[in-house]
């Protein structure tokens, strides 16, 4: 313990000395009850003998407004000592709401843990310490700028809620970064994160030189979680829908559990599965029953996986998919002499509604797709995709100029990343001639030759094309496995179909963009209703979100499926890049004593009174 106004204590000395010197004026008399006035001639002898300044005795009064008049200068004095808090004069403390601090390793949560280290923090500021509270997870956001006052300090850190999202430290390390620019040279503030560490390493912003103390909060990871699930209308199965589904342990047990999958609250298959500690599985979703097609064609349908186990974390134990409906989609197959290959993979889809002819329909309706094999197009109206095969069909509607005619190209490269050739393997193909491409426009080349491009792709608003520099019949392509699940990936791909599904899906904490429009109300996860806001909504918790307005009804569905927040090992914070000034565990500061030296000496005040009325009475 040490003081922080040593100066105060000289004011000792001479209160205790003017305390000293009133008692040594104080004239102290006795009662004595006599039985003759004869007495008072010794009474009056004293009274005339009596000085201004007499002996000192031994007096209990005394001493204890002597120990009163020195706590109180103690006081003064600002007695302090080195404190376990979280305070400080310029403090921005950063709390970690996001989906792996619902965790209950630490009772009640790691996120109650961690607003209770918040309180301590707030209690510990001085009447001059100034804070700033912000949240990460579900997005970043300051939740008061820096005040001194404690009381909105402790309302903001009550109506914090956690969310079901990641935890975005880069983004609060931006924002904290903007937010002290001023005060850096005057009176530089620390930051102090409390959180339990669960994620990926961050890059410091450039400007960044702050001290970082780190609260870690957490002592395990035993739980399961699904970390991806992905569904996606295919023409390859019975059905019509396939997907896949990864689970994965985070502990140092082997757990045992049973997965459900259910579609609008109808079971549809459940699976009893063994994992062992850190082990992942994957697990293929198939074979759905008609019925699911069958509601489909009405509306949209949440398809849900559920774990049923009992581990520390809940909100990784569920993931949905919302299928969307299925419209029947017009095609219109192009060909002059008739196609098999193309004929029989359209007809795997029985979503899809094909017209056969050897020109143009005359009328298209929006978001239909025309297949040109061989067939050159003059033009393809607007809101219409097409895929356009062979060099018979290059025309002033495809991006390309012709280079060439190449014999038995090689296959040397393709863009897997490209929805249309996603889970085509091209190696070996055979073509027995190929024209070469030169891309024009926005085009770019979907498969590489040695000679050059032989396919391409164009996307353009309310345009797709894909075009196919070699005839079906030239090439073994219709024989192979990938053939009809390329045709369905154009078909995909040209209807704009898997981007409206992919919309409908998303992760938590991610904003879903969409145009406002008046009256429109949203009802979140937790059942709770409100108007939509501007521009759409922020996805704070896993779940299905409905928006409802004058045009109707739309759902949308999120999911964490994020392996970095269902490990919840807790670990210490790195950043990549440069060094950073962190200190782990809590942060020492100066914790003054004075007030409960005042209290102590308001307590020798209560034992004086009690004292000199005891000798009264």
């Amino acid at each position: 313990m040490h003081l922080l106004a040593p100066l105060w204590l000289l004011l000792a000395l001479p209160l205790a000395a003017a305390l000293i010197i009133l008692y040594l004026l104080k004239l102290r008399r006795r009662d004595f009850v006599v039985p003759s006035v004869f007495l008072w001639e010794q009474a009056l002898q004293d009274l005339q003998a009596n000085v201004p300044l007499q002996k000192l005795r031994k007096n209990l009064l005394l001493l204890v407004q002597l120990l009163v008049l020195l706590f109180a200068v103690f006081a003064l004095g600002r007695p302090a000592m080195q404190a376990v808090t979280q305070g400080g004069s310029s403090v921005v403390l950063v709390i970690d709401a996001s989906a792996s601090m619902q965790s209950g390793d630490v009772a009640p949560s790691r996120f109650a843990a961690a607003k209770a280290e918040g309180r301590k923090a707030i209690e510990a500021l001085g009447p001059r310490d100034s804070m700033l509270l912000v949240a990460v997870g579900g997005g970043t956001r300051a939740l008061t700028p820096f005040t001194t006052d404690k009381r909105a300090l402790r309302e903001a850190l009550n109506r914090l809620r956690v969310t079901d999202g990641r935890a975005d430290l880069r983004g609060a390390l931006d924002l904290v970064a903007g937010m002290v620019q001023g005060r850096k040279e005057r009176e530089p503030p620390r930051v102090v994160i409390v959180s339990d560490g669960a994620v990926p390493p961050v890059a410091l912003p450039a400007s960044f030189d702050l001290p970082i103390h780190f609260i870690k909060i957490g002592r395990r990871s035993e739980n399961v979680g699904i970390v991806m699930m992905d569904v996606r209308r295919r023409i390859s199965r019975r059905g019509g829908f396939e997907g896949l589904l990864s689970i994965k342990n985070f502990g140092n047990t082997a757990r045992r559990f049973t997965l459900e999958l259910t579609f609008e609250q109808t079971l549809l298959d459940a699976r009893e599965l063994t994992l062992g500690p850190g082990k992942q599985r994957t697990e293929v979703l198939s074979e759905f029953p008609e019925g699911v097609l069958a509601a489909l064609k009405n509306a949209d349908g949440v398809l849900t996986a559920t774990i049923a186990l009992d581990d520390d974390l809940a909100v990784d134990n569920a993931a949905r998919v919302l299928l969307p409906k299925t419209d029947p989609l017009p095609v219109a197959l192009v060909s002059a002499g008739g196609n098999l290959f193309l004929e029989t993979a359209l007809k795997l889809d029985s979503m899809v509604q094909v017209t056969r002819g050897g020109f143009l329909p005359p009328t298209l309706p929006p978001g239909a797709v025309v297949i040109a094999d061989g067939v050159p197009l003059s033009a393809i109206p607007h809101g219409v995709s097409a895929l356009i095969i062979g060099p018979r069909a290059l025309s002033p509607a495809v991006p390309a100029r012709g280079r060439g005619m190449a014999t038995a190209p090689t296959v040397a490269d393709w863009d897997r990343r490209h929805p249309v050739l996603e889970h085509v393997d091209l190696s070996g193909l055979y073509i027995s001639r190929a024209m070469t491409l030169a891309p024009t426009g926005g085009a770019r080349a979907l498969i590489e030759t040695a000679e050059g491009p032989i396919a391409l792709v164009e996307e353009k608003p309310g345009r797709r094309v894909i075009y196919l520099g070699w005839e079906m019949h030239d090439s073994d392509f219709p024989l192979r496995v990938g053939f009809p699940i390329f045709i369905g990936n154009c078909v995909d791909w040209l209807s704009g179909g898997r981007a409206r599904a992919e919309g409908l899906t998303v992760r938590t904490g991610q904003v879903v963009q969409l145009p406002a429009a008046a009256g429109e109300t949203l009802t979140q996860p937790d059942g709770t209703t409100g108007p939509l806001g501007a521009g759409g909504f922020r996805a704070a918790l896993a779940g299905v979100y409905t928006v409802k307005g004058k045009e109707g009804t739309r759902r949308f569905v999120a999911n964490l499926a994020d392996a970095g927040e269902s490990n919840l090992l807790p670990h210490s914070l790195t950043f990549a890049g440069r060094a950073a000034n962190v200190v782990s565990g809590p942060v020492r500061t100066e914790q003054e004593l004075w007030r409960w030296v005042l209290l102590a000496a308001l307590a020798l005040l209560c034992l004086e009174w009690w004292v000199f009325h005891r000798r009264v009475g």
